[in-house]
């Protein structure tokens, strides 16, 4: 895999892959979250 300074290192590994995976689920519940009942909810209310 190349990087931004275009060099290169090994691509992810399944365990890597799958860390980042739970990261992205636990962030995009907690959006989720907010945005049905927690501070965006409320910012996008009290706008209306």
């Amino acid at each position: 895999m190349r990087t931004k300074d275009h060099s290169w290192k090994p691509i992810p590994t399944i365990d890597e892959l799958e860390k980042l995976s739970r990261e992205l689920e636990l962030l995009t519940n907690e959006l989720n979250t907010a945005r049905l009942e927690g501070f965006l909810f409320e910012a996008i209310t009290a706008k209306k």
